[in-house]
């Protein structure tokens, strides 16, 4: 997958948590991972963190939205 593929995914992530009104922090505690994987996902900062399926899982989870609403 290309990187701005990967990174159009990502800040989904941060889209979605936004609309949500969740800070990085609530979501990070909620999806089990440091605000700044956190940060470094949302920002598709491959270089600090590369996410992965796992985390993109909890982290769909911990914003109740399907896994597919994620990475569409």
């Amino acid at each position: 997958m290309s990187k701005n593929i990967e990174g159009f995914l990502y800040t989904r992530i941060a889209e979605i948590r936004e609309q949500q009104g969740m800070t990085q922090k609530e979501l990070a505690d909620k999806s089990n991972l440091t605000v700044d994987q956190l940060d470094a996902i949302e920002t598709s900062d491959f270089d600090r963190y590369e996410g992965n399926n796992i985390d993109l899982k909890l982290i769909a989870e911990a914003l109740n939205v399907e896994y597919r609403d994620v990475i569409r």
